[in-house]
């Protein structure tokens, strides 16, 4: 512990027995505490009261603490902590801050300097913020993580961010694609690199050294492109090689504490994704280097027909525990530029239509990304969140609410992989019409979990675009439901 840290007792682990029973893990993610939050809060207490509001929705049964950007989120000796460069009390044109625009220079909420800021109090004034999180979760019965950002990709395009660490600007030759920049994911990692594996093995070897969690999760979908291209098949063998020494670590941290310590993967919900980024996740499961598997999307809340079946029969007889990542973005039924038109608030309905589905089909976790949000300042919201997890907990009444099954795609595909859109889809031959045999029909499937109760009424809900050539007309169409003929409803324009 670094100097001016005081070191805080660990609570006694928590036998598994013990742990709370519900379904739902949180993530608190890399900045949502120490920008939604007081400098005032950033004390001990105001630490604890973090776990503490959480700790009130039953449902809840773990906490995945976010560890790092490219940056440590904590006083690392590896890696450059956030604050790295950045003087607390120094003027808004301090270098650490200039690649920021004039306003967020200064201090006051929603400031971009808010962040460094804020963990840069929790270091001098002596609070071990993870340390307390994972000891707090733990009083509560809540298994208690530290999630690693495998290759996160925030800021990019500035080279002079303080998102940045020194090993990162200064080794162009470690990106994926250093002779361009087209996006963000050309400046990411290459996991190629011995150099790149090594420094995020050292990142866990001093967090599994260091702190007393329940489970590390490696989070790939932070983000998945972690080879250059061409390079992914290769990656297979690297980064199964790179979690068997995850595991030897993982291993010598539960020998420490004297209590199981998991492995934990966030992965792109296709296994055939999974492999074509060189995410290995079949053969991980095999070796038993991993004891969880979180299917996620990137920001897509949900996919709608994430393929559980075959995820379940890989992971079942290996034990190893099944979840499905969710998170508060705006819904969107297809991939290309005019769907912005189409974007839609989330939901509950459209949440709870996934979560019944997908929990109906074998998932064992519901996993909440980004929703931390939903915490601090407005306390509708905070309720709102405790809420959801309650329900989510509650299966047989959660399948009795009124929830929404709508047509989606999957935002996070690998190379060579075609868009998964089924949307927007045209009745006619030609581009953009499903049905190859030209019969004028399309066919949608959707997974729906258990039949909602008969006294609940059911509808299905078509939408047509205004420039269809020839336009549609409602009142001609036959839907069916599982052969069912469904009467015509009325139809409303948008």
């Amino acid at each position: 512990m670094s100097d001016g840290m005081t070191a805080i007792s660990l609570a006694e682990s928590t036998p598994e027995h013990r742990l709370r029973r519900g379904r739902v893990f949180l993530n608190e993610d890399n900045n949502h505490f120490y920008c939604s939050h007081s400098a005032d809060e950033m004390t001990a207490e105001g630490v604890d009261r973090l776990v503490d509001t959480y700790a009130h929705s039953a449902g809840l049964s773990g906490l995945f603490f976010c560890t790092n950007v490219k940056r440590a989120l904590y006083d690392s000796r590896v890696w450059e902590p956030i604050w790295a460069g950045y003087d607390p009390d120094g003027p808004p044109d301090q270098p650490a801050l200039a690649w920021l625009p004039p306003e967020h220079r200064i201090l006051r909420p929603g400031s971009a300097r808010i962040w460094p800021h804020h963990q840069a109090l929790l270091f001098q004034r002596g609070v071990d913020h993870l340390a307390r999180w994972l000891a707090r979760s733990r009083q509560h019965g809540i298994e208690a993580w530290l999630t690693v950002r495998m290759n996160d990709w925030h800021a990019n395009d500035r080279h002079d961010s303080y998102w940045h660490p020194e090993f990162w600007r200064q080794h162009p030759e470690f990106w994926r694609r250093p002779y361009r920049y087209e996006w963000w994911t050309d400046s990411q990692y290459d996991y190629s690199q011995p150099a790149v594996r090594q420094t995020h093995l050292d990142l866990i070897r001093e967090l599994c050294g260091r702190f007393d969690p329940d489970g590390i999760e490696l989070d790939w979908v932070r983000n998945p492109q972690c080879f250059r291209p061409g390079a992914e098949e290769e990656g297979l063998t690297l980064l199964t090689e790179f979690h068997r020494e995850v595991r030897r670590l993982v291993e010598e941290a539960a020998r420490r504490t004297g209590h199981r310590v998991r492995v934990g993967v966030r992965v792109p919900e296709s296994p055939e994704t999974c492999v074509r980024w060189g995410f290995d996740v079949g053969r991980w499961i095999r070796e038993k280097l991993v004891d969880q598997v979180i299917l996620s999307q990137f920001l897509q809340p949900i996919s709608c027909d994430p393929p559980i079946e075959l995820w379940t029969a890989i992971a079942q007889p290996a034990g190893v525990r099944l979840g499905l990542g969710f998170t508060p973005s705006p819904f969107a039924p297809f991939s290309s530029a005019p769907a912005r038109k189409a974007v839609v608030p989330v939901t509950p309905e459209i949440l709870r239509g996934s979560v019944v589905a997908n929990i109906h089909r074998g998932i064992d976790r519901i996993y909440l990304f980004n929703f931390c949000y939903w915490e601090g300042g407005q306390p509708d919201r905070t309720r709102a969140l405790i809420d959801l997890m309650d329900e989510w907990n509650d299966f047989p009444r959660l399948a009795d609410l009124p929830r929404r099954h709508p047509v989606g795609y999957r935002d996070v595909v690998g190379p060579g992989e075609p868009d998964s859109s089924l949307l927007p889809a045209s009745f006619l031959n030609g581009p953009g019409a499903i049905s190859r045999y030209g019969h004028n029909t399309l066919t949608f499937s959707l997974p729906i979990g258990p039949a909602p109760h008969p006294r609940r009424s059911a509808q299905v809900i078509v939408g047509f675009a205004r420039d269809e050539s020839p336009p549609a007309t409602p009142s001609d169409l036959e839907v069916r439901i599982n052969g069912q003929v469904c009467p015509a409803g009325q139809a409303q324009d948008f």
